[in-house]
């Protein structure tokens, strides 16, 4: 008994036609405009920023201001995967946390104004005003 022939590898049949496989490269310019006229933008949204926000300001060891963020993050969306995680890591940490002194700013501005105004009213007093004589000695 002699061999059949090996039939050469086709790809799967539909209705009687040979149908290519999955192939689902598309060029990522017919992808963008799709994206466009589906009035789709590819930016981040406010929860991936203030994620972000959050992630920086507990990688600068700001446990308490990060912890807030990550708060807000979790209010706003529940089901992130890393939120319970950095909320727990952040509450542990929070007593060694940094002083976020940008905070401060307004507070710091007010000070130096009263501190400049201060010693621009010593110098005024110091040498522009000179005391009276009293001629009577």
């Amino acid at each position: 008994m002699v061999p059949a022939p090996e039939q050469p590898y086709r790809g799967n049949t539909v209705n009687g036609q040979e149908v290519q496989g999955f192939n689902f490269a598309v060029p990522v310019d017919t992808v963008k405009e799709f994206v466009a006229q589906a009035g789709a933008k590819n930016e981040a949204g406010d929860i991936d920023i203030m994620y972000k926000e959050a992630l920086e300001l507990y990688w600068g060891g700001y446990y308490k201001d990060a912890l807030v963020k990550f708060e807000d993050v979790q209010r706003l969306y529940p089901a992130h995967s890393e939120i319970k995680k950095y909320i727990t890591e952040s509450q542990q940490n929070i007593v060694k946390s940094k002083i976020l002194w940008s905070k401060y700013k307004n507070m710091f501005i007010v000070y130096d104004v009263a501190a400049g105004v201060s010693i621009i009213v010593l110098l005024v007093f110091a040498f522009i005003v000179k005391p009276k004589k009293n001629n009577n000695g």
